[in-house]
């Protein structure tokens, strides 16, 4: 884990205390599939964003709401859903 911590103590005016992000403009650029939307995944298409990249996520499961349902089950009576990451 990188940590970076900076404390001020006597109320200094803080400029650019939150990054500044600038992204290409990918929506024509060649298309690369990301299997997964998971931090590698995510991170994947992060990547291939700064690389000038178009990334499209490809995501197996339901959808999230449906998801909620199968994860009570799973904590409540050990029936796991496989096809419900």
């Amino acid at each position: 884990m990188n940590l970076h911590l900076e404390v001020y103590l006597k109320g200094e005016k803080v400029e650019n205390a939150v990054p500044e992000f600038t992204y290409p403009d990918v929506h024509d650029k060649p298309v690369v599939a990301v299997i997964g939307a998971g931090p590698a995944g995510l991170f994947a298409a992060l990547k291939l964003i700064e690389l000038g990249l178009k990334p499209v996520i490809f995501e197996r499961g339901k959808k999230v709401e449906e998801r909620k349902n199968d994860i009570i089950k799973l904590e409540q009576n050990q029936v796991l859903n496989t096809d419900s990451n």
